[in-house]
């Protein structure tokens, strides 16, 4: 990742609330750097992420179901974002 991607990641993380286009942003940067992903599509405006996987499989993601959990508090992000990784793991 790079240190600007760091940068507005961490942003991101420290926001109370986030839009469905920056949760999506979010999630797609930090899924990005996972070492199982292949490559990620986004979909921003929309909340949609695909995922590929150097496994062959692909994950599609929607960022307004997590929604309410990147927003409710930042243990609720945190466990949320842990919680895609695992799929994406």
């Amino acid at each position: 990742m790079t240190a600007e991607r760091i940068a507005h990641s961490e942003q991101l993380l420290s926001k109370a609330r986030l839009t469905v286009t920056e949760m999506t942003d979010l999630i797609a940067s930090m899924v990005s750097d996972l070492p199982t992903v292949r490559g990620v599509a986004v979909d921003g405006p929309g909340g949609e992420i695909c995922v590929d996987l150097h496994t062959g499989k692909r994950i599609e993601l929607a960022a307004i179901p997590v929604a309410r959990a990147m927003n409710e508090s930042m243990n609720s992000r945190l466990q949320a974002l842990d919680d895609l990784f695992k799929r994406c793991g």
